[in-house]
């Protein structure tokens, strides 16, 4: 159907006069003036609807203009100087008929138009302002800026220049409202079984109260922070079926306006509905319609936002209908709100405002770039919601660069995720490059299932580290949780995650964490990943010594296959220097190649009473196999090479050099099929008559500690006779036998 509007047009009358001149051929008085009328209407289209219809449509089609309200016009001309040239004409019209302003104006000058048409109940007596305070037309205002759907709120208003006034010029002018409408409509009444009563709408963004119809702006300075309205239902409702408008409002507006709002509704019910909060920028531009729809009071996840721009149109031939969200900010901040599902498509995301995430929202990068700049929190997730990003690509990344760094502060992190709400990553790239921190469990949950994460360095009193690259807050740890069961972390492992004091491991049982030092430039991850996973896969060390003991030291914690690469000779041969003892308690380990192991320089010993003797230990049943290796196992200080504690050992080859004893076991099996053993000479008083030893009342109960050599070198140690655990002790079972050498100071053990 046709828009509706007001017109404003001038129309040419002959009057007559009593004194008769011309100015360029246009009859005027004495005064100069020439005689024209303006008559101001609506069109012929417009339709009559009974109070308070429909909210999509202005006042025009919702009040009553036959019997209950008139329109009042006014008029103000202006000359070249923004002087007033006419005394303020005002008319009071039923809304079936049309105004007329008869005046007079000096041809050749250049005047201004402007008008403003609003609504007056047909009860005031007189033509004074109702809703607005238009005293001054530079300045009109809103005298009570809490009404909620009210429709006789709507006003008209424009303005026209005439260069050169003839009562000849055909002047018209479309009046449009000074106004952005919004609407929230809810669709979900059939689910809620109750009797809604009252909404509250609390503007956390700035409302302007005032309108210079002169220059067709609002006024700055006029903004209105934290304006509370509330609408009871028994005075203004609308009269849909089945939906229901929570409230509609107008405010004085622009191109490009946002509004900002929570938004609170009452039942007849004792219990609460919880607040909506509209924490993003929903755009409300001026002679527009704004409607957000959808189960705004239940669980919101089909919603739809428009704008209309001309909002009295009541069909679908509307002309110039606008959708949002249509960019991808606004989309992000649409599921932020009210949930749903948000797939990238533009190459770079910029986004300078974070988001509340306060409904189920997922989010596929789709091998797009989204770049945070804001000085906060790109994701908050609470009230219970959850947040999924799925990046399925190397090239779906995250990164946040705020403009302000601060590293030990909450701007840069990519989420905050708060009680009982979850955050889960599924592949992608995140960055933080200016905080140290990717997510922080602020008492909810985080799941890491892939992806490759990178914060920025913390520097802790001079020491650098990564160690709050996913973390706890303090106060919430024991309600929190952050679970990674997949992913690469950058120079931060989860398995022993410093961030909390003691450290914490947020990796579940059945998976692991390994360094990856495989990157240039001294660059390296920790790969979280399954032990079927691992199981599969062989690990090889660096060069670097301090890398290649972080990757034994992690096979070790969590089983594998690593092999340890020859990469040093002649003065230093150590491949790895280690400051700990490597323990294997958990699953089975294999170690291969030809790389040397070795106390590093300045460690005396490694000894930890109750737990460890040795450089390499088994325990709680763990194997730990040295297969296809040809490397040495040192140890230099008072501890032994190998020994078990509750596990076993298996040697196939290899070189085993001990200040004590070679091999030991306090509980356990050490099973030898090859390899040479020493002692390392002239560092006890012991000589090489332990070189193989076992506990002594373990051995001597029921073998609970034992050595079983059936293959092997070993340098002063007879393994079939030696006095280890007494003179005459046997290593070597039936069907094997030690022969020495021809010094008799090498024995080597063969199947006979």
């Amino acid at each position: 159907m046709k828009a509706k509007f007001l017109v404003l047009v001038a129309l040419v009358l002959g009057l007559a006069s009593c004194q008769t001149n011309f100015i360029d051929g246009v009859e005027v008085d004495a005064n100069g003036e020439a005689a024209v009328t303006l008559q101001v209407g609506l069109p012929e289209d417009v339709t009559r609807a009974v109070s308070n219809a429909n909210s999509g449509i202005g006042a025009i089609g919702n009040l009553n203009l036959d019997a209950e309200w008139d329109i009042r016009y006014i008029l103000e001309v202006y000359d070249s100087n923004g002087t007033l040239a006419k005394t303020r004409m005002i008319n009071r019209e039923d809304a079936s008929t049309e105004t007329t302003f008869s005046l007079r104006l000096i041809p050749g000058r250049k005047y201004r138009f402007v008008a403003w048409a609003d609504f007056i109940p047909q009860t005031q007596p007189d033509k004074s302002d109702y809703h607005y305070n238009t005293e001054n037309i530079r300045c009109i205002e809103l005298k009570s800026a809490q009404l909620l759907n009210d429709e006789s709120r709507d006003a008209y208003t424009g303005y026209v220049d005439v260069d050169n006034f003839k009562s000849s010029s055909s002047i018209s002018l479309t009046l449009k409202r000074p106004f952005a409408k919004l609407r929230v409509v809810t669709t979900d009444m059939a689910h809620l079984y109750t009797q809604l009563v009252s909404s509250t709408v609390e503007y956390t963004s700035k409302i302007y109260t005032q309108f210079n119809a002169y220059e067709s702006k609002k006024i700055a300075g006029s903004e209105i922070s934290g304006i509370k309205k509330t609408v009871m239902y028994s005075e203004y409702d609308y009269s849909e079926t089945g939906d229901k408008t929570l409230f509609a409002d107008y405010f004085f507006g622009s191109e490009n306006d946002v509004v900002q709002f929570t938004l609170d509704v009452k039942d007849n019910t004792t219990y609460t509905i919880p607040q909506v909060v509209f924490n993003t920028s929903i755009p409300v531009n001026r002679n527009h319609l704004t409607t957000v729809k959808g189960n705004i009071l239940t669980d919101a996840n089909d919603i739809t936002v428009t704008i209309e721009e001309n909002f009295d149109c009541e069909d679908d031939d509307c002309d110039g209908k606008i959708e949002w969200p249509s960019t991808m900010a606004e989309q992000l901040a649409y599921a932020a709100m009210f949930g749903g599902e948000v797939t990238l498509t533009d190459d770079v995301v910029t986004i300078s405002e974070g988001f509340h995430v306060r409904k189920p929202m997922t989010l596929n990068l789709n091998g797009k770039q989204l770049k945070y700049t804001g000085n906060d929190v790109l994701f908050r997730v609470e009230e219970g919601a959850s947040l999924t990003i799925n990046g399925t690509t190397d090239d779906s990344a995250i990164i946040t660069n705020p403009t302000t760094t601060s590293p030990t502060g909450a701007n840069g992190y990519i989420a905050v995720v708060y009680e009982g709400c979850t955050l889960t990553f599924n592949g992608g790239q995140y960055e933080a490059q200016a905080t140290c921190t990717i997510a922080q469990a602020s008492g909810g949950k985080i799941y890491v299932k892939g992806g490759t994460f990178k914060a920025k360095e913390y520097d802790t009193n001079g020491v650098k580290d990564h160690r709050y690259t996913f973390n706890h807050s303090d106060s919430l740890k024991n309600v929190g949780k952050i679970e990674i069961t997949g992913g690469k972390f950058y120079k931060w492992n989860p398995f022993e995650s410093h961030s909390e004091n003691p450290a914490m491991s947020f990796i579940p049982k059945d998976y692991c964490s390994y360094p990856d030092y495989s990157y240039p430039d001294g660059d390296f991850y920790y790969e979280v990943m399954s032990w079927d996973v691992a199981e599969g896969r062989t690990f090889e060390t660096t060069s670097n010594r301090d890398q290649a003991f972080e990757l034994l030291r992690a096979v070790f914690r969590h089983g594998g296959t690593i092999n340890i690469k020859e990469h040093h000779s002649y003065g230093d041969t150590t491949d790895v220097y280690l400051t700990e003892a490597l323990i294997a308690e958990t699953r089975d380990v294999t170690i291969t190649g030809k790389g040397e192991i070795d106390l590093k320089s300045g460690v005396a010993s490694i000894y930890k009473p109750g737990e460890v003797s040795a450089l390499i230990c088994a325990k709680n049943g763990v194997t730990v196999k040295f297969e296809d290796y040809s490397g040495y196992v040192t140890s230099k200080g008072e501890d032994y090479a190998i020994e078990t504690r509750g596990g076993n050992i298996v040697v196939n080859s290899g070189y085993f050099r001990g200040a004590v004893s070679a091999a030991y076991a306090l509980e356990g099996t050490i099973t030898i099929y090859g390899g040479e053993f020493y002692e390392i000479a002239n560092t006890t008083n012991y000589g090489a008559q332990y070189l193989l030893n076992c506990h002594d009342a373990n051995y001597n109960d029921g073998k609970k500690a034992n050595i079983v050599v059936m293959g092997g070198t070993f340098y002063d140690f007879d393994p079939s006779n030696n006095t280890a655990e007494g003179p005459g002790t046997n290593f070597v079972p039936a069907g094997y036998e030690s022969e020495p050498d021809q010094t008799g100071t090498k024995y080597t053990v063969s199947q006979i």
